[in-house]
């Protein structure tokens, strides 16, 4: 698996098991995990990254993802798609490095293997439309 791809993965966990714990991010807390996950050293970076960009913008992301919801209420989504979509909708909006197909792609990808068989297309449908609005601003 790439590292950035692994990354994500890593990011999606972190922010899963501290949803779950109610526990704010820490430091010592990400370093704990990451010593625990394999391949740590190439994905550090950029799962620290992601993390750090999801947490500090967590209010701004769930608002453009419920704005974005078609039928939809946040409460209604599952902690696991829900965190995919902040985490691609971190990268869509504030990691200009990360392409905006490659952000998708790794999100449907993470829906697939983490999510209902139902993810994958839930979260491109998403972040289809928080592109589109993105375009049009």
């Amino acid at each position: 698996m790439r590292t950035r791809s692994k990354s994500r993965e890593y990011a999606l966990q972190f922010l899963y098991q501290m949803e779950i714990r109610k526990e704010e991010h820490s430091v010592e807390t990400f370093r704990v995990f990451i010593e625990n996950a394999d391949g740590k050293e190439e994905a550090e970076t950029f799962t620290e990254d992601l993390i750090k960009g999801v947490s500090e913008h967590l209010s701004e992301l769930d608002e453009i993802i419920s704005d974005c919801l078609m039928n939809w209420d946040m409460k209604r989504i599952s902690l696991v798609d829900k965190i995919i979509l902040r985490i691609a909708t971190y990268e869509l909006i504030y990691n200009i490095e990360t392409p905006s197909k490659v952000a998708v792609n790794e999100a449907i990808e993470l829906g697939k293997k983490f999510g209902s068989k139902e993810t994958g297309s839930f979260i491109n449908g998403v972040l289809d439309k928080i592109l589109k609005t993105k375009i049009s601003l």
